[in-house]
């Protein structure tokens, strides 16, 4: 059966194509007038609008988190949000939404892939053609991209505003947008990606220099005609993890690999102690460690609240995937019941606060 889909609405023109793809496409794919369950959610479009001019992202990604909840309590499996510049808020989204995300610019870069393109040119709104959200996604993917000169951008951000959301789809703008993909196959690109969700209602391949990567409808077709995306969905579904930070600071050392076991290497409230073919790695107590060997940068340590069964999958990806998104290394121990994430001294707050956001809850030191 269908995954429910749950649509995080912003601009109408986007939302109703949206919704109005999966249910064509659903036709053809899983037979006449038949489509997924799906349900949308939509927020004043003039909110987004005041916080993506005001480069306010978390402010996007509180509306949007808003409306996800909404739908959750509605019975989506999954959420999916038909405009692509708000996903410059995912990373802020994703680990605390209640249910699953699909990212606009991931599933795009997968359609190109699957056609073998090597350099895209994207339009879309100013920020979307500025900012990281398909730069970082086709970067990803091994993929280049391209976007229109300054001037292009700016008008191609005001046509999107200025007509294409209040529903004006005029001859010149299709016109001008030809052209503006005509320059961008002459530099190279094999297809353009309609990153606004928007411009499909005013463009069509006949029209377009190049081939045109709907992002509307990239994601449309395996969720709509595959019913066993619902394992693959259900993986990806963050968990939501309690941890505590236990005392001291600790070091990180290396010894060689036929090094004895030191005694300071075995007191304080955690160590651990691995010796393979290569290295004696040591991890204790900084304060610990002699004065003659070099310590290191020192870290904090955070245990997650276990214990956890083998067969228990993703728990270490919950917790660590945030802070990689977020720019913070970690070392990462696991032991029979649980797991360990060791964080440099200098990222610690920023660490703990990425947690917070993503959901997981900080225990305090004795709590049961």
């Amino acid at each position: 059966m269908p995954l429910h889909i749950g649509i995080v609405a912003c601009s109408a023109e986007g939302a109703a194509l949206c919704y109005r793809t999966i249910c064509l496409e659903g036709g053809e794919l899983l037979g006449q007038h038949q489509h997924p369950e799906v349900s949308m959610h939509g927020h004043n479009f003039a909110d987004y609008v005041k916080c993506i001019n005001a480069n306010d992202w978390a402010g996007v990604a509180e509306l949007m988190l808003s409306s996800a909840e909404k739908l959750a309590k509605t019975g989506a499996d999954f959420l999916i949000a038909p405009v692509n510049t708000v996903h410059q808020a995912f990373d802020l989204v994703e680990h605390r939404a209640p249910r699953p995300w699909l990212h606009i610019a991931v599933e795009v870069a997968n359609e190109a892939k699957r056609h073998g393109y090597r350099r895209l040119g994207v339009l879309g709104t100013r920020a979307l053609m500025e900012g990281p959200v398909y730069r970082e996604k086709l970067k990803a993917a091994g993929i280049e991209h391209r976007v229109p000169g300054v001037e292009q951008r700016e008008r191609i951000h005001r046509i999107i505003f200025d007509e294409l959301v209040r529903g004006q789809f005029l001859p010149r703008t299709q016109a001008y947008l030809t052209e503006v993909i005509r320059t961008l196959k002459d530099e190279g690109c094999d297809a353009v990606v309609l990153g606004c969700t928007e411009i499909p209602l005013v463009m069509t391949q006949e029209q377009s220099p190049l081939p045109m990567l709907d992002s509307t409808s990239c994601w449309q077709e395996p969720r709509c005609a595959r019913p066993w995306r619902t394992r693959k969905i259900e993986c990806r579904m963050p968990q939501k993890l309690k941890f505590r930070q236990l005392p001291d600071f600790y070091a990180i050392v290396r010894q060689s690999p036929d090094a004895s076991l030191p005694d300071w290497a075995t007191t304080g409230h955690f160590t651990s102690i691995t010796r393979t073919a290569d290295e004696l790695s040591i991890v204790c107590p900084a304060d610990s460690v002699p004065k003659e060997i070099d310590p290191g940068p020192r870290w904090i340590c955070l245990k997650l609240e276990g214990p956890f069964p083998f067969s228990q999958t993703g728990v270490l990806l919950s917790f660590i995937e945030p802070l990689s998104n977020n720019g913070v290394p970690i070392f990462a121990i696991s032991t029979y019941d649980t797991d360990y994430v060791l964080i440099q001294e200098g990222s610690a707050g920023k660490a703990i606060e990425t947690l917070l956001r993503a959901g997981h809850q900080l225990r305090p030191a004795g709590a049961t």
